[in-house]
């Protein structure tokens, strides 16, 4: 068993765990919603990841920044990039059904961290803004490898179960400066163990 923990930091589990030192449990937190440096470092030290929510910062960012925690401390609110400096492996969820599913979605959400409540856009610590590639990442093969599922899933690889969307557009190309790229582009075909599950109608794309 794996535990998962859902706590909103992480310095309450760090004394109880700091005794131990895990090998390839890949235990995880989901949401780690506020972490300080020493949270990142101890979580690399324990191997433990982080799955963030990242709608925290899209869809209540304004909320967090200017009502729930301020300015100083939502700075700290879902630090993407901080933790793949720390040399974590990350993933991103929707909590489904706080926000909306949608992979392309959360990339969106982490790439720009645009507070899409806030009438000018305003963007929450764009030092925690992840590159496309590392967003990319966070939905398949490091989202795999933290449920131990990524010698079967989370890339393209002979023996894997060929799992894939085709898509209308390039997500790694385009205008960086447009914060709803991705989520606007539209799945043409989903297979599944090489199998064609799912494809568009022509005006499902129109």
């Amino acid at each position: 068993m794996m535990p998962v923990a859902r706590p909103g930091g992480f310095g309450h589990h760090r004394e109880r765990s700091s005794c131990k030192k895990p090998v390839d449990l890949r235990h995880r937190i989901e949401h780690a919603s506020l972490l300080d440096d020493d949270d990142l470092r101890a979580m690399k030290r324990l191997n433990v990841s982080p799955s963030f929510l990242i709608g925290h910062v899209g869809y209540w960012g304004r909320a967090f920044r200017s009502i729930i925690l301020g300015e100083e401390r939502a700075q700290k609110l879902d630090r993407c990039k901080s933790a793949l400096r720390e040399g974590l492996r990350i993933s991103l969820h929707s909590d489904r059904f706080v926000s909306p599913l949608g992979p392309l979605r959360y990339m969106d959400q982490a790439i720009g961290r645009v507070m899409e409540a806030d009438p000018e856009l305003g963007v929450l610590n764009e030092a925690e803004c992840l590159t496309v590639p590392e967003a990319l990442r966070a939905v398949t093969i490091d989202a795999a490898w933290q449920c131990h599922l990524d010698e079967q899933i989370g890339s393209l690889k002979e023996g894997k179960q060929a799992g894939l969307v085709i898509l209308d557009q390039n997500p790694l190309q385009g205008k960086p400066s447009n914060p709803y790229q991705l989520r606007n582009i539209h799945v043409l075909e989903t297979w599944v163990s090489g199998r064609r599950v799912y494809a568009a109608s022509p005006t499902e794309n129109s």
